[in-house]
């Protein structure tokens, strides 16, 4: 959970989250909570994140246009999930815009 965004959605596997830690992978111990650790939320989106545009990625603002525009092109608002592997800055665009659910 964030501070400033008390609840979060988590689609996670149940009886995937469930495992006991001696039953996971290092890869897991690490993948599964990795981005719910704040400091890690913190350093992706107001950093690591911005990175991406010098690579090409056109930036969070014109990503979400971009997706939104698809989106009510095939007139598919509503419900959508957001699969993307990240801190959920995504997923609080899209619920922010209250056009989905």
């Amino acid at each position: 959970k964030y501070r400033l965004f008390p609840e979060y959605y988590d689609l996670t596997i149940k009886s995937e989250v469930d495992r006991p830690l001696w039953d996971l992978s290092s890869s897991e111990r690490v993948g599964q909570k990795f981005f719910q650790i704040p400091f890690i939320s913190f350093i992706y989106e107001r950093g690591y994140r911005q990175n991406f545009q010098n690579f090409g990625f056109p930036g969070v603002e014109k990503e979400f246009e971009e997706a939104d525009k698809l989106f009510t092109s095939l007139n598919a608002t509503g419900i959508v999930m957001d699969l993307s592997c990240a801190s959920g800055f995504m997923t609080r665009k899209y619920i922010k815009s209250n056009r989905y659910s």
